[in-house]
């Protein structure tokens, strides 16, 4: 016998895994940031003094991103998001896996005219992009990081899903996205 939703309030299922309510979560995360500024920042992040990973994170208004505690970005994740509406998981772990980073409710994508909204339950906030600048710092993004790839092809690419994110080859192909 499931529980049903009433109100903002989740409920839980008689297998004890939480279905969460989309009001609930809008109520919650009222206040929305409209951002003004969006960019894909490919770090080379060193150890030991050479540089060893190519990671990306998302900078928000111009805030630098914090290279000691990135939130990593899984770009395929971010890429299918940027057409489709859904629940999806951009944040993630050096490893891939989000959950190691403490993300394990996602990020519930929509779009509108030409905004993309984010609510992101697992950092309690309410992100509103411009569709389209959200859309052309993710390109940026990718022939930035295959420049810098064909640089030094000594870098490994965390976390290991972005690699075949960055091996899209042809501007033909990125403009599709």
């Amino acid at each position: 016998m499931n529980s049903s939703f009433r109100g903002n309030h989740h409920a839980v299922d008689s297998n004890r895994s939480f279905r969460w309510s989309w009001r609930y979560w809008v109520n919650k995360l009222r206040s929305a940031r409209y951002v003004e500024n969006v960019s894909i920042r490919n770090l080379i992040i060193r150890q030991d003094g050479e540089a060893d990973w190519l990671a990306a994170v998302l900078v928000i208004d111009d805030s630098p991103a914090d290279e000691s505690s990135p939130e990593y970005l899984d770009l395929n994740q971010l890429r299918i998001s940027l057409h489709s509406a859904g629940r999806f998981f951009p944040w993630t772990c050096s490893c891939g896996v989000p959950g190691c980073a403490g993300m394990f409710l996602g990020v519930y994508v929509s779009h509108h005219s030409n905004k993309t909204t984010w609510l992101d339950l697992d950092l309690n906030r309410k992100l509103v992009f411009s569709t389209t600048m959200l859309r052309s710092a993710f390109n940026d993004a990718i022939i930035e990081g295959a420049e810098i790839l064909a640089l030094d092809s000594q870098l490994e690419i965390t976390p290991d899903q972005n690699s075949s994110e960055y091996k899209i080859n042809s501007v033909e192909t990125i403009s599709k996205i």
